[in-house]
């Protein structure tokens, strides 16, 4: 489960930067899709009581 939970917070993370990038070059339509697709990861932590840190210093 550790290998599963690392890699899940690594994709969280990776989602995470892609839309705060997105939303920065002005690209509102794939910010939402990396959104959406963050939601699922979060989701999916919690499925499996995986805790997920919530940042807001991702792409600076």
């Amino acid at each position: 489960m550790d290998v599963f939970a690392t890699v899940l917070r690594n994709r969280i993370a990776d989602a995470a930067n892609a839309e705060a990038a997105a939303r920065q070059a002005g690209r509102p339509d794939e910010a939402e899709l990396h959104a959406a697709r963050l939601a699922d990861l979060v989701d999916l932590a919690a499925e499996h009581d995986i805790a997920v840190e919530t940042r807001t210093d991702i792409v600076g």
